[in-house]
């Protein structure tokens, strides 16, 4: 049986198999006389202070049934103890639960059927907070025998009464409310990486990619206090040895280099600076992010200890991460876009952006 889908009614009939319950009870009547009425007072009185005691009804219910069909019987006056019942085990232990004999030798076990009406009630309704104490639940059923016995003396639409009336205290508890696949948060972070472009004309070139990494790392490294600027402000003029710095108190422990461009030549000289700038930090984290590098480039900056990184690379890191995390990033990237670049077009197209694809920060 496959869970209901949230909002629809929860029906016993739909769960009548996982509940271990004959399916023609899904076509008996209801038949509340004052035998059931007695006997589900005494089940409510009980329940207030054995939390279990719905499913536990629920699989005596399933126990009743199976075993009065083996005996083509519909009730049973003397109760349980009209049947044979297991009392030791194989080992000689006492059996603590409660296991019916049947003429034919097959034995009927408290214990599995509650088994089935707990797993039906905790991940088919989702009701998480029933509690999970199969083997205690089961091994209190001696304090129950009053309400197994009224079981056994009903008819067949009786018992259908007393379940419909259990079924809605069951359905009545707390329900997790699961949110569709429809309904999911898109993740912002990912989604800004994969599909929203780099500059375009008439915005400052290489703002999208240094917005990215300072966004990136923000969320990251929430250990490090984050410094940059606009993209063409020199890092060095303003006391920054990269385009983005991470600084933990007055120690730099993080370095990335930002180049609009896809880096080809590992002797490429335009990141000279930062290398030298780095010869100061040497215990610094040191990255160059770029539009894309070569091998090559990857192999020669990685005898300088930096690492390289483009956007693929970390979409692939954003992936794993929780939404919350993804939040703050995308949120990040809104602030660099509007409280240090401030570029009117740039900000104007990332939100638009951010509506066509429904992400809310």
């Amino acid at each position: 049986m496959t869970d209901q889908p949230p909002g629809d009614p929860e029906p016993v009939e739909a769960y009548l198999q996982g509940l271990g319950l004959p399916a023609e009870m899904a076509a008996r009547p209801a038949d509340r006389t004052d035998h059931v009425k007695a006997v589900l007072a005494s089940y409510h009185a009980q329940r207030q202070t054995r939390n279990s005691l719905p499913g536990l009804v629920v699989a005596m219910l399933a126990l009743v049934e199976r075993v009065l069909r083996q005996r083509c019987a519909q009730s049973e006056a003397q109760g349980v103890d009209g049947f044979a019942r297991e009392t030791e085990t194989s080992r000689g232990g006492p059996v603590n639960t409660l296991n019916v004999i049947l003429d034919d030798g097959e034995v009927v076990r408290l214990r599995p059927l509650y088994n089935g009406v707990q797993h039906v009630v905790v991940h088919q309704l989702r009701r998480y907070g029933y509690p999970n104490m199969p083997g205690h639940a089961t091994q209190a059923w001696p304090q129950h025998q009053g309400i197994l016995d009224g079981l056994f003396a009903m008819t067949p639409n009786e018992r259908r009464a007393v379940l419909d009336e259990v079924w809605e205290t069951i359905v009545g508890l707390h329900r997790f409310s699961r949110r569709t696949a429809a309904e999911a948060s898109p993740r912002p972070f990912a989604s800004i990486l994969a599909k929203f472009p780099n500059t375009q004309r008439g915005e400052p070139a290489g703002a999208v990619l240094q917005g990215l990494a300072f966004a990136y790392y923000r969320a990251d490294s929430p250990n490090v206090t984050i410094e940059t600027g606009k993209v063409r402000a020199g890092s060095r003029r303003v006391g920054r040895v990269a385009d983005v710095d991470g600084w933990n108190g007055a120690e730099l422990v993080l370095s990335i280099e930002v180049k609009d461009e896809a880096i080809s030549d590992p002797e490429d000289g335009t990141l000279d600076g930062f290398l030298a700038n780095l010869a100061e930090w040497p215990d610094a984290a040191a990255i160059v992010l770029a539009r894309s590098a070569t091998d090559d480039v990857v192999t020669e900056l990685s005898r300088h200890n930096v690492s390289t990184l483009d956007r693929e690379r970390m979409l692939e890191a954003v992936r794993l991460w929780d939404l919350n995390k993804q939040r703050l990033a995308a949120r990040e990237f809104h602030y660099y876009l509007a409280r240090v670049e401030r570029h009117d077009g740039l900000i104007a197209r990332f939100e638009a952006f951010l509506e066509d694809e429904g992400i809310e920060l």
